[in-house]
């Protein structure tokens, strides 16, 4: 996960949780006075995403104490013709995806009784899409980060797809992360943050077929 003043301090920190080919990292925006967290890049970082040849990574900023980040790359509008999911009314081929990325995400949260988020606009949507984009040009995790006035962001970059797979694979792996150690960040405290009321979720597949998917927060 990401966040805009972790933006400032670039990669100030980084964790990396070596998995089977999968990489993930986070960050995140951290309130006034706090530190800017953690972000992961790598092969995996904490609470990124774990599966054969992927990486992931997410940054954001918890407002309630660490700032946690996630990084992986995801970038918008995304290309890919296999999105994992059925195309709803308005054609989004992704759509299914994003639904099931936002229930699970608040399935996790229902856990430690806090409220659910709602599914972000669909511009909201295709801009986190866009980041994903960005951020696979870029082949940095977290390249885009801001760009669609997010608090936090969590992705998973590189996966091997379908996106249905990242959903369950990638953002298991980053809620089994569970709460950081005291002033660092995670994927988990930008899952978990009480003070973020949406998400979008976002896919982009890149040329050769692999998937960035990018969680913002607000």
């Amino acid at each position: 996960m990401k966040s805009v003043a972790s933006r400032l301090v670039a990669v100030a920190s980084v964790l990396v949780m070596i998995g089977s080919g999968a990489a993930c990292s986070s960050k995140a925006t951290p309130e006034p006075g706090q530190g800017s967290g953690g972000t992961p890049a790598g092969s995996s970082s904490g609470g990124s995403s774990s599966s054969g040849s992927s990486s992931g990574s997410s940054s954001g900023s918890s407002s309630s104490g660490g700032s946690g980040s996630t990084s992986g790359s995801s970038s918008g509008s995304s290309s890919g013709s296999s999105s994992g999911g059925s195309v709803d009314a308005g054609g989004d081929p992704l759509a299914a995806a994003r639904a099931m990325c936002v229930q699970i995400i608040n399935q996790d949260r229902a856990t430690l009784k806090v409220a659910a988020l709602t599914e972000a606009s669909a511009s909201d949507e295709a801009c986190v899409d866009g980041q994903a984009q960005a951020d696979y040009t870029a082949n940095v995790p977290h390249a885009a980060f801001g760009q669609c006035s997010e608090s936090a962001q969590d992705e998973c970059p590189g996966w091997p797809g379908p996106p249905s797979s990242i959903d369950t694979s990638c953002l298991a792996q980053m809620w089994a992360e569970g709460p950081p150690a005291a002033g660092q960040d995670n994927h988990w405290l930008n899952m978990s943050n009480a003070q973020y009321t949406r998400v979008a979720c976002g896919f982009y597949q890149d040329p050769a077929g692999t998937w960035w998917a990018t969680q913002d927060f607000w």
